[in-house]
């Protein structure tokens, strides 16, 4: 007997409103820490290159033994190795947010002729 993909919308819905609250509670509580970008700035704000992080990293690194380097460039070893503390704790977050719906795939009935439908 094959495996039923019908959803019942009602619980679908209970389970979106559900989820969305709990997103929405998550942002909230990060909210203090980001700072939200309109359209405008986020177009004005350089990007950051392939392989940035890691050359930050490596930077951060050199200046740990050349401080007199450090400080003659005005490089902030406690500021920059906060920053990346920082992007180690709230990748995770992010990175399982990328993961949920939109768009994604919702499994529809095959009484509908469709096995699945682009959402998002």
């Amino acid at each position: 007997m094959p495996t039923s993909t019908r959803i019942d919308t009602a619980d679908l819905e209970l389970a979106t409103a559900k989820a969305r609250k709990k997103i929405e509670e998550a942002f909230a509580l990060l909210a203090p820490y980001l700072v939200v970008l309109n359209d405008a700035e986020r177009a004005a704000m350089p990007r950051a290159r392939d392989g940035f992080e890691q050359a930050t990293r490596s930077l951060w690194r050199a200046m740990a033994e050349h401080p007199a380097v450090a400080s003659a460039a005005g490089f902030q070893s406690e500021a920059v190795l906060e920053d990346l503390s920082n992007l180690d704790v709230i990748r995770p977050f992010f990175g399982r947010r990328r993961r949920l719906p939109g768009p994604a795939r919702l499994v529809t009935g095959r009484a509908a002729g469709v096995n699945s439908r682009e959402i998002g």
